[in-house]
Order: structure tokens, then sequence, then C-alpha cells
């Protein structure tokens, strides 16, 4: 049972119900018990307790059996599941968010689509011969690991990549059209951060991809590095690392105390370690936090060797605090120097 992109309602508390409710749960329980039990990352308990996100309503009912309470002991408002159901906002008596009707608006246009004749024959176009394995091929099976997703339900299936940096859309663009030969069937505004969506639906080219994960979802114990990363040359590990810094990390800075480090996350802790232990091979170390989920670069040394050996993508970009904007090679390179935004 998990707390993301599920079909469970969420619970938003009114007033100090919040606070009240955590208070006598911390009490009873930890975050990592809890963590455990519902499948749901530790660092999404302290968005709950803060307020941040909304609770999902297992954890609210194993909490009220925990701290022996009713649900009439505390003021809450009930939210449709994060997921954009229309029904779940009829039943909740809510009007969605500007994101979650977009969400709503997307699957009705998406429904439409999949009905045309058009679009079903466009599933089963043909992909390029596929020989050697290559570093266009190496960055669109790193992307699907870390920002993208691969659908493969029967009458349903798709794969897509979300980001907001227009040099690294445009990269992927072109290497989905290297190595399958395919055109995209649409790019879709995300409403979140300026991101958007690059969706394809090809099923030969998603058969392709399950043959070398046997998940692309962190929330499956079986996502893990592909063999052919782990056994393949440095190249294939320096642009699997390029992506995963990339889509799920950035550089923190306080101008504060001139300091700066890498920081990298991810939702499976397992598959952080293997992430991790990439970076042995470049002789850069880190610093693993399960509290957060976090990978971390801090030593002045091993900033340097990242820039030096792996670096980002070309055109990835910032995306929020001081330096939105600034492409991240560019600031680390600055940084390194000792030159702070």
């Amino acid at each position: 049972m998990s707390g993301r992109n599920t079909k469970h309602y969420r619970i938003k508390f009114i007033d100090e119900s919040r606070k009240k409710f955590f208070h006598q749960l911390t009490k009873k329980t930890s975050f990592k018990q809890l963590s455990k039990k519902l499948n749901i990352p530790i660092n999404n308990f302290y968005n709950y307790k803060s307020g941040i996100s909304t609770t999902p309503e297992p954890l609210f009912n194993l909490g009220l059996k925990l701290i022996d309470k009713s649900k009439n002991d505390f003021e809450f408002q009930v939210l449709l599941p994060n997921w954009g159901c229309s029904k779940g906002a009829k039943l909740a008596n809510v009007t969605p968010s500007k994101r979650e009707q977009s969400r709503i608006h997307f699957s009705r246009i998406m429904k439409q689509k999949w009905k045309s004749k058009e679009f079903q024959e466009s599933r089963y176009k043909p992909i390029k011969e596929q020989g050697e394995m290559t570093i266009e091929k190496i960055r669109i099976i790193s992307h699907m690991l870390f920002d993208g997703s691969v659908n493969n339900r029967k009458g349903n299936n798709y794969f897509r990549f979300i980001c907001s940096s227009p040099k690294v859309i445009e990269l992927f663009i072109n290497d989905v059209k290297t190595v399958y030969g395919l055109e995209n069937n649409g790019i879709f505004d995300e409403n979140s951060k300026n991101c958007v969506s690059i969706n394809y639906n090809s099923i030969l080219a998603i058969q392709d991809l399950m043959k070398y994960a046997p998940s692309y979802s962190c929330k499956s114990n079986k996502i893990q590095v592909p063999e052919v990363i782990k056994s393949g040359p440095s190249e294939f590990k320096r642009e699997f690392l390029r992506c995963f810094w990339d889509d799920d990390g950035g550089i923190t800075v306080s101008k504060k105390y001139k300091r700066f480090w890498l920081i990298g996350s991810q939702k499976n802790l397992k598959f952080l370690y293997e992430i991790g232990k990439i970076h042995d091979h470049f002789n850069i170390n880190y610093l693993i936090n399960d509290k957060y989920y976090h990978l971390l670069i801090v030593r002045k040394k091993d900033k340097k060797n990242f820039l030096r050996k792996i670096g980002f993508l070309e055109g990835s970009l910032v995306t929020r605090g001081l330096c939105k904007g600034l492409e991240k090679n560019f600031l680390l390179k600055e940084l390194n120097l000792g030159i702070f935004p």
C-alpha cells in the first residue's frame, strides 16, 4: 500500500488538527516504522507533518488506530486522490486544483486519441533494427529510470520523459529518433516548474526497453541499474550518472556560508545505493543519507572530480533558487573556482 500515485483519498487538516494528530502519532511510533508498514518513503512523512503535502487516507486511518482516536476528534477535509479522478472530486465534494483539472483534461484527450485508427496503427509502427548498444540508447534507458516512465499495460502502452531544460528535451527527442526512428506522439505541459512531457506509444520500442530492466518504477523492488551499464564501458556509466544528476540531482548553494554541495535523491534506497556504487568507478566519494534518501558529494576534491569526469548533461538547467535558469555545468565550474552567485 503506497501513499503516492494510488487511488486513495487525501486528508487536509484544518487549523491545529494536523499538529495535534502528528504530535500524538509520533509518541506512539516512528516515521521509520510507518514507512515500512505503508511502503511510503520516509521523507514524505515530514511533508505530511509540516503540511507541505496532504496526508494519505491509509496513514490517517492507521494513525487513528495507533493513538486510539476517532475521526470526530480532528477537523479535516477529504480531498480526491492525487491522480485526478473526477469521480473522486464529486464524492469528496471539492473542486479539483488546476493541476488536477489538467490531468483530467489530458486523460480525456488521450482516451479520444487512443480510439482513433491512426493512433492504434502507430502503436505497431516498425522501429529501427537494434544492433550494438549506443550512448544514445543508454541515455534513453537511464532517463526512463529517473524522470521517465514506461507503461507496459495492455491497451495503454507508452513511454515518456518529463523535463524542463529545452536542450535536454531536444536531445531526448533526437535520441529516440536515432535509436528507434520514432516521432513523438505529443508534448504536453505538466504545469509544474515549466516541465513538459514527451510521449511515445510504440509497443515495439517498449518491448525493447523491457529487455534491459525488469522495472522502471522506483516503487518496485525490482528496479536496478541495468547490467548493460554495470558491466559496460566507462562511457555508459558516465552517461547513466549524467542522466541521474540531470533528472534527480542538483547543486545546493549556501551563499551565507560560502559553501555548496551536490545532492541527488531517489525514492528507492536500494536503487540509490546501486547508483552510488557507479560513482566508485570514477573514484568519487559520496555520502548516502538513509533518512532522506539523498546521495551527497561534499568534499572539494570530489566536486572537482565530478565536474572533470562526469558533469551534467549539456544544457541542463537549475530549476529553482537564486541560480534558477543557469546551466548546472557553468554554475558548478564557477563554484569550484570560489565564485558564488
